[in-house]
């Protein structure tokens, strides 16, 4: 099959259909990113990712046939281009350690927003390694040169605008303040924050200031 160019082409691997079919149809909403299929199990995935090739396989874990290490191995055996993202309920640092050490390029909590699983693979498809949820940044494999936060991948989608509106959070301004500040409109200025939190994975303005310069976004 051809390859558009830009686009990330992902495989599924969830024993829950209903669930597969979700993540399929919220990623698949990206202009960016293309589900190719999806299947409830590594023996089904397998013949998938050789004839698809994906640049990610989002790889639920547990899968009713192997392990998230024995899934990645065998998924990169098949397909060596691709990288595989780890997805689990209730993810531990011993688990991100473990999937991260078989070769997993990156690990999220099955609970977490469609828009960080969508940056998450974005920031796999684009290489980057040790992509996981920020609560894991601590002790996954206790080096922060092997971890990436799914964060930091996003940081680089703000737009000018957004970057600005962060500045002026860091300031102190509320919507109110922006919008009169930028001559805009508070619905607008709302739109704006509400975009830059979701784009640093931040649930209030406080925390997207308090990621934002953890990540060096607010030098002037």
């Amino acid at each position: 099959m051809s390859r558009d160019a830009g686009v990330a082409r992902v495989l599924i691997l969830d024993p829950h259909p209903m669930v597969a079919r979700a993540l399929a149809v919220a990623l698949d909403r990206n202009s960016d990113i293309e589900v190719v299929s999806t299947a409830g199990s590594l023996a089904e995935g397998l013949p998938l990712a050789a004839e698809f090739h994906p640049a990610v396989v989002v790889v639920h874990d547990p899968l009713p046939d192997a392990s998230i290490a024995a899934a990645t191995q065998a998924l990169r055996a098949s397909a060596p281009d691709t990288t595989v993202l780890a997805v689990r309920s209730k993810v531990t640092h011993r688990f991100a350690e473990r999937a991260l050490a078989a070769g997993a390029a990156g690990v999220i909590d099955r609970s977490a927003q469609f828009a960080v699983l969508e940056h998450a693979v974005r920031a796999c498809a684009r290489g980057e390694r040790g992509v996981v949820t920020r609560d894991l940044l601590p002790g996954a494999y206790g080096r922060s040169d092997l971890v990436s936060d799914a964060a930091h991948g996003i940081a680089n989608d703000l737009t000018a605008r957004e970057r600005e509106v962060l500045r002026m959070l860091d300031d102190g301004y509320d919507a109110a303040g922006i919008a009169e500040e930028l001559v805009i409109s508070r619905n607008t200025a709302r739109n704006h924050i509400q975009r830059v939190l979701v784009k640093l994975g931040a649930h209030s303005k406080l925390e997207a200031v308090a990621i934002a310069r953890r990540e060096g976004l607010l030098a002037r």
